[in-house]
């Protein structure tokens, strides 16, 4: 059922980004490489190339994303990953302020990553803490 569902996505996906672009993807590490063949996804937040954990807070998450920001035209979020829109709010605002919604499904949310116009609140102060991910 979950690859049938991922596979529906994909197809979706695919139908947003660009052939051979990368999208930033938040998906608790439940994809795997199923979402590869709509582009090259970026693990977020990631450290040299793979997934690096949860931010700690919002604004952790805020400074994660400015960090990765030229690295990716979207912002994909998969439904595991869902409950991030409500537990980092500062980052999901800073995500609407700087982004069009361009796809919402059940499955997905992918966002077309627009100019850096918005700074986030404290910008001199944000750090980059990760969580450590739960087994």
């Amino acid at each position: 059922m979950w690859q049938e569902r991922i596979a529906r996505g994909a197809i979706r996906l695919a139908r947003v980004i660009p052939p051979g672009g990368a999208f930033l993807l938040a998906d608790e590490g439940t994809t795997a490489d199923a979402l590869s063949c709509c582009g090259r996804p970026v693990p977020f937040p990631q450290k040299n190339g793979t997934l690096a954990g949860r931010p700690l807070n919002g604004q952790a998450a805020v400074a994660e994303m400015r960090a990765s920001w030229g690295s990716a035209g979207h912002f994909v979020i998969v439904e595991p990953a869902f409950w991030w829109l409500n537990f980092y709010s500062d980052w999901y605002d800073y995500l609407r302020a700087n982004s069009q919604l361009v796809l919402e499904t059940d499955l997905l949310k992918v966002f077309q990553l627009t100019s850096l116009l918005n700074p986030p609140p404290n910008a001199e102060s944000v750090q980059t803490p990760l969580a450590i991910p739960r087994g």
